[in-house]
C-alpha cells in the first residue's frame, strides 16, 4: 500500500501529479484523511462497488462528498469520456486498481 508523503487541506489546490501520495483533509469532516492517488482508477470492472456518481467541478469537492457519505471508502474523479464534464464516483468498496491517466 502506498504511503503519504505530505498533507494538504481544502485551501490547497489539488493538482495531479503534484498531489500524488498526499493526505487530504476534507473541510466537511476534518477528522478524516484521504490518500490521493493520481492516474489510477478503481472501477466496477475490477471489483469495486460504485455507490453513485455526480458531476463535480473539483477533486476537492469530490473528496468532500465522500467524507459526508456514510460507507464511502474512496472516490474517483475525472473527465467522463464523451460527456465534457468531470464526474465524482463515490465508492463503497475498492477492488483492484488500473492505470487511468487524468483520474
Amino acid at each position: 500500500m502506498p504511503m503519504a508523503t505530505s498533507t494538504i487541506t481544502p485551501t490547497s489546490h489539488i493538482s495531479c501529479p503534484n498531489a500524488n501520495l498526499t493526505l487530504y483533509i476534507p473541510s466537511s469532516r476534518p477528522e478524516k484523511r484521504y490518500l490521493l492517488l493520481c492516474d489510477r482508477d478503481y472501477n466496477s470492472g475490477h471489483g469495486t462497488i460504485d455507490l453513485y456518481n455526480t458531476p463535480t467541478a473539483t477533486f476537492a469537492e469530490c473528496v468532500d462528498l465522500c467524507a459526508q457519505h456514510t460507507g464511502c471508502l474512496g472516490a474517483g474523479w475525472g473527465a467522463m469520456s464523451g460527456k465534457g464534464t468531470t464526474v465524482c464516483w463515490i465508492k463503497g468498496y475498492l477492488g483492484a486498481w488500473h492505470s487511468a491517466p487524468d483520474w
